[in-house]
């Protein structure tokens, strides 16, 4: 219906699951959906992988703590690579505390890793946000009829 109010989703979605949350959100409260969102981020999981570290380093050293929304938006990622991503920092000599008031991180600056454990150790992480990606880029491309489709198919059941 053309009067009633919008629900616009703010990013890319990387699974139907996903999706199919925001169709509920949008039946739920009474709104059309608007999927307008910007296309997904492009920036390299070594990148994104460089700026998780120096946010953690920054945290660590200014006492400072953070949401996961905030690190997940920041870093243009979805909660399973941030896990994975808390998981890594930990090989690298950081603990990661996560409580209700946020993420925080500690740093004890010590090598722990071999260059080849540590290229090692940063594989899942690389692996899990390439996946993300691609499924976010899936989510961009795909013609708006399928998701319609989707759409309706869960309105039935």
């Amino acid at each position: 219906s053309p009067h009633l109010p919008i629900l616009p989703i703010p990013s890319c979605p990387a699974s139907w699951d996903e999706m199919q949350a925001w169709f509920r959100r949008a039946i739920q409260t009474g709104q059309n959906l608007a999927i307008a969102y910007p296309p997904p981020p492009t920036e390299s999981p070594t990148d994104i992988w460089q700026h998780l570290v120096g946010i953690a380093k920054y945290l660590s050293r200014t006492g400072k703590m953070v949401t996961r929304a905030q690190l997940s938006e920041t870093l243009g990622i979805g909660d399973r690579p941030l896990q994975i991503g808390f998981r890594t920092l930990k090989r690298f000599g950081f603990e990661v505390t996560s409580s209700e008031e946020g993420v925080h991180f500690t740093w004890q600056p010590e090598p722990t890793l071999e260059y080849g454990e540590m290229a090692e150790a940063i594989a899942p992480f690389f692996s899990v946000v390439q996946e993300e990606q691609f499924r976010r880029r899936y989510f961009y491309e795909v013609p708006l009829a399928t998701i319609q489709a989707a759409a309706y198919q869960l309105i039935r059941t």
